[in-house]
């Protein structure tokens, strides 16, 4: 009982200090809570700065992207213009180029020759008119007193007069602006290298004081001056006569190379011929070979005869009578041939060497050497050598 009342004791004054550590815990918890919440707040606080960040970068980035997108717009555009442009120049300088070959073809010179002829003679023809113009005026006022009659025939002659001068001043004109036309053509065409050519710059200028004087003299004089643009005449005979030596010169070539087919041919000719030539001399050279052969042949079978008639005159005198068939010793002009190609052969100097291997047994048939069987061997080799002797004769 004391001891539990000891503990007791003991537990009493220890229950403060829990209250103690009570507070603490709770204290510690709201420091902890506290501290939670306001960690909470600056991560919330932060994230809110990081997205207004994020979206600033956003917009930035798509105000930089919107910018870049009109420059290049704007670039692809420039680009655009400038491509248009270029090809618009381009078309120009091609059309410019164009006239300009055009003018200078020999049609187109021939055209301008023909109206500068034509510009001198009107120019002459109307200033010979226009003095006659005047010259009937005053022949008409010399004349008018009491000649009604004449009077009326000079008057439709100066009226004949005016109208052929209008009409040549008009051709005047028209001829005058075709002139300043083709000028302004061949300016924009060679540009830089029209004033390099003299012709065209002496033409610029019998144009442009032609055109000067006529506005402010009120007179076609000057209109003369286009027989200085005769160079155009000289040019054309020049250009004229380069074709034709073009013409001269593709036509001789022309010619050069048929003649080399033609040498070629003929040489073609020539060896056919020569080859030709070599096949009839060695189809000769073969015939007089198969000449030689069938002499020989008949010489072979010639021989071959004298000495089966030795051979039966052997026997006979002998003193029996053995019959020799003449068919035995007959050949073909096949067989012959053929025996003589197999025993003959051509020597380089064109002569023939002949070998003759027939034995005794060419000349004797087989029936023959049976019936000799029964003679002695003594006639038998006096018989060969009759053969031998008759042979050799």
């Amino acid at each position: 009982m004391e001891k539990r009342t000891s503990v007791r004791r003991k537990a009493v004054p220890t229950g403060e200090p829990k209250s103690t550590a009570r507070g603490v815990t709770s204290d510690a918890e709201s420091t902890v809570s506290t501290r939670s919440s306001n960690s909470s707040t600056d991560s919330s606080v932060g994230s809110s700065l990081k997205w207004k960040r994020e979206q600033r970068r956003i917009k930035a980035n798509r105000l930089s992207s919107d910018d870049s997108c009109g420059k290049g717009k704007g670039l692809r555009q420039d680009q655009d213009e400038g491509i248009g442009e270029d090809g618009e120049n381009v078309q120009l300088k091609s059309l410019q180029d164009t006239l300009g070959a055009i003018l200078e073809t020999t049609e187109a010179q021939m055209v301008t020759i023909l109206l500068i002829a034509l510009d001198v003679c009107c120019t002459a023809v109307e200033m010979h008119l226009h003095n006659q113009q005047h010259l009937a005026v005053v022949l008409q006022q010399l004349n008018s007193v009491g000649k009604t009659g004449a009077a009326s025939s000079s008057v439709a002659e100066s009226l004949l007069m005016r109208i052929a001068t209008r009409l040549v001043e008009s051709f005047m004109g028209f001829t005058l602006f075709l002139f300043l036309i083709e000028l302004a053509v061949l300016l924009a065409a060679f540009r830089q290298k029209f004033f390099a050519h003299a012709g065209y710059v002496l033409d610029l200028m019998v144009v442009s004081v032609s055109l000067t004087v006529e506005l402010y003299a009120q007179t076609k004089a000057v209109r003369l001056l286009g027989v200085l643009r005769i160079w155009r005449v000289l040019r054309m005979v020049r250009r004229l006569i380069d074709r034709e030596r073009r013409a001269h010169d593709a036509t001789h070539l022309l010619l050069e190379q048929e003649q080399v087919r033609l040498i070629h041919v003929r040489m073609q000719k020539n060896a056919s011929q020569e080859s030709l030539k070599r096949e009839y001399e060695s189809r000769e050279g073969l015939e007089q070979l198969l000449r030689s052969y069938k002499d020989e042949i008949m010489t072979l079978k010639e021989a071959l005869q004298i000495a089966a008639q030795a051979v039966a005159k052997a026997t006979v005198d002998k003193g029996e009578t053995i019959p020799v068939d003449s068919g035995l010793y007959t050949f073909t002009g096949d067989a012959v041939i053929e025996s003589t190609y197999a025993s003959f052969t051509p020597a380089p100097d064109s002569e023939f060497v002949q070998e003759y291997h027939h034995d005794v047994a060419a000349v004797h048939p087989t029936d023959l050497l049976t019936e000799l069987e029964t003679q002695d061997w003594q006639g038998s080799d006096r018989g060969e050598s009759d053969f031998e002797d008759a042979v050799g004769e």
